[in-house]
């Protein structure tokens, strides 16, 4: 591991491998419709990770009149990138290298948004069956763990 800086004067370690720890999708206003822990390391309920970053989230929005205001948090040697398509938001938390973090982010986006249930997604559908839990579990697991 050795240090890079995150801008002048601010350091953080460097990297070179990417330990997902966990990812998790919700609608508008905070609800968690999928988590999935990705290794041993996040024992707290992701329900209630989600439900605390959805309300920084929106605190900040109205406190600082902006859309989005809240992109990463970066906790110690934790990373959270948070991103929206259309009015859903996922977390994605990890350890490790950035830019690889980022691309397989990216991937999950882009296979999600090309999925059949997305639109039930994007219609506020507060419940996922079984199946798609199942489709969702293959796919992270591909994407973000082989």
């Amino acid at each position: 591991m050795s240090v890079s800086p995150i801008s002048p004067g601010i350091l953080r370690p460097y990297y070179a491998f990417n330990h997902p720890l966990l990812l998790m999708i919700s609608l508008e206003g905070g609800v968690n419709i999928y988590s999935k822990t990705l290794n041993g390391k996040i024992s707290n309920d992701p329900h209630l990770i989600c439900g605390g970053l959805n309300a920084l989230s929106l605190f900040l929005k109205e406190v600082l009149d902006m859309e989005d205001p809240i992109k990463r948090i970066i906790l110690d040697e934790y990373e959270i990138f948070i991103t929206n398509v259309n009015d859903i938001t996922l977390y994605y938390m990890f350890i490790g290298d950035e830019e690889e973090s980022i691309g397989k982010l990216a991937e999950f986006i882009n296979e999600m948004t090309k999925k059949r249930y997305w639109s039930k997604f994007n219609n506020g559908k507060f419940e996922i069956s079984t199946r798609m839990v199942n489709i969702l579990d293959k796919m992270v697991t591909r994407i973000f763990m082989d």
